[in-house]
Formats: structure tokens, C-alpha cells, sequence
């Protein structure tokens, strides 16, 4: 089970235009998250991508400015001084986004962006309550094929665990938030995701 930490003391946003300032991209690794990312933000200057800093290690696969890669120490200083607006603390790696961060995608008027696995929507969704949440599933062989993880490389068990698991979360969100359900193809799918997600802002 993950365990997250969350302050939200020093973010700074108006509460009335929540609902359209974050994009929430919650799939298992190798579903597209990152790839759907990258085509928001390619197509449009208005969605950034907050950085997710994490004790792990680069992967040649990580694309620029996604991720803030800190040793143990500087993450549990930042942890320590409440710097992170929330934090994964375990199972390793650690991860957490910078209350910073997000304040400077705000103050430019920006929708930032967010990758999550469904523990982390879990989590935020105690807080924050209006978002735009994109499930990405697809057929878990694919995903599996398509998953970048070296660290902790998915099994097919996890990936239809957490597959199930977006699915709730999904029947439970959307009549109270604004969510899109995407199958992705690894064709053409994330494309028409991307028109959606736009023409939703």
C-alpha cells in the first residue's frame, strides 16, 4: 500500500477555477500517460506539466522537465520543510511534487498536469475535489509490452489490479467529477484523447 503525505499550506490558487487548472492522467505504467502528456502540452503553451521529483534514477525514456531526480537526502530535507504540497514516501522510489512548482504553473494562468497510478488520485481526491481526470486503460498485454518500468517492472497481475482498481475510482468520480475514459490503441487513440481533453478547457 502507498503512503502519502500531503500539506497543502502555501499553494497558492483560486479556489473557484480549480476544477479548470488541473489535469489529472491516471493509468498503470506503460498505459500513455506520459505520451498523452506530451501531446497536451506540444500542442498547447496553456497545459505544464509539473515535475515530479523522485529519488529514482533517470531512464532514457523520461522526457525533459517531467521529473526533478534528488538523492534520498535532499527529498527528505524538502519532506522535512514542508516543501511538498504531497509525497509518496513508500513503497521506494520516493516521489513528490514541489508546492513551487505548482504555485508557478498557477501564477501563469496555466492547467498543470499530473501523472498518477490510482494511488495517488485515492489520496488526492480526499483534498481536492473538482479536476479533470483522464483514465488511460488499454488490453494489459499491451500495456505490459509498453511499460518502461525497470525498476519494479509490472506483472500482468498488476496491471489488471490496476486496471480494476481506475475502473472504481472511475464509477465513483464521475458524477461529481469531470472524467474521460480513454482506450488507448497505441495507434491513434491518444490523438482524439488529446482533442478532448483541449476542447474540455
Amino acid at each position: 500500500m502507498a503512503k502519502w503525505n500531503h500539506d497543502f499550506r502555501g499553494v497558492v490558487y483560486d479556489e473557484a477555477k480549480i476544477s479548470e487548472s488541473i489535469v489529472l492522467i491516471i493509468g498503470p505504467t506503460g498505459s500513455g500517460k506520459t505520451h498523452l502528456a506530451n501531446l497536451l502540452t506540444n500542442e498547447s503553451s496553456l497545459f505544464k506539466v509539473v515535475p515530479n521529483c523522485t529519488t529514482r534514477k533517470a531512464r532514457p525514456t523520461d522526457s525533459t522537465g517531467h521529473f526533478k531526480y534528488l538523492d534520498d537526502q535532499t527529498f527528505n530535507e524538502n519532506l522535512k520543510q514542508e516543501a511538498f504540497f504531497l509525497a509518496r514516501k513508500s513503497p521506494l522510489p520516493n516521489y513528490g511534487y514541489l508546492k513551487k512548482d505548482l504555485n508557478e504553473v498557477f501564477s501563469l494562468g496555466s492547467i498543470a498536469v499530473f501523472m498518477f497510478r490510482y494511488s495517488g488520485l485515492r489520496y488526492i481526491h480526499k483534498y481536492l475535489k473538482q479536476y479533470c481526470v483522464v483514465f488511460i486503460e488499454s488490453d494489459p498485454a499491451l500495456i505490459l509490452k509498453h511499460s518502461k518500468d525497470s525498476f519494479a517492472p509490472p506483472c500482468l497481475n498488476d496491471i489488471e489490479m490496476n486496471l480494476e482498481e481506475n475502473r472504481k475510482l472511475y464509477k465513483d468520480l464521475k458524477s461529481t467529477s469531470s472524467c474521460i475514459l480513454i482506450k488507448n490503441d497505441y495507434a491513434g487513440a491518444l490523438l482524439l484523447a488529446k482533442e478532448q481533453i483541449i476542447q474540455a478547457f
